[in-house]
């Protein structure tokens, strides 16, 4: 069921108004300040600003220092992973030990996945 309110003629013949998306084509006009107004509105509004240096959208982030072989150090000291996290390493975070756990096949409890079964 359409209503009237649908559909507006324009320049291409009659158009479906939910087809339309951002204004109409049309012609652009430039405006350009002689020197002499562009410095009168300078010392009225202030100096032009420049654009704010853009950030990075990642920061970049430190890869953990921690080998399989200073984990299993820390473990046989008694530590638990907590205590390890407490320690501070640079870019050592609780989802990235849980990553290197995993890609070094330790399992929670301390002990060696079984890669053969």
């Amino acid at each position: 069921m359409s209503t009237t309110h649908e559909y507006i003629a324009g320049p291409e013949g009659v158009v479906n108004r939910k087809r339309l998306t951002g204004s109409p084509p049309g012609e652009v006009i430039t405006y350009f300040l002689s020197e002499e107004e562009r410095q009168q509105l300078i010392e009225k509004y202030g100096p032009i600003l420049r654009k704010r240096p853009q950030r990075p959208m990642h920061q970049k982030t430190i890869e953990p220092q921690l080998t399989k072989e200073q984990y299993l150090a820390y473990k046989k000291q008694g530590l638990s992973d907590e205590a390890i996290l407490k320690l501070r390493l640079p870019g050592l975070t609780c989802a990235k030990l849980v990553r290197l756990k995993t890609r070094w096949g330790i399992r929670k409890d301390g002990r060696k996945i079984n890669q053969g079964t």
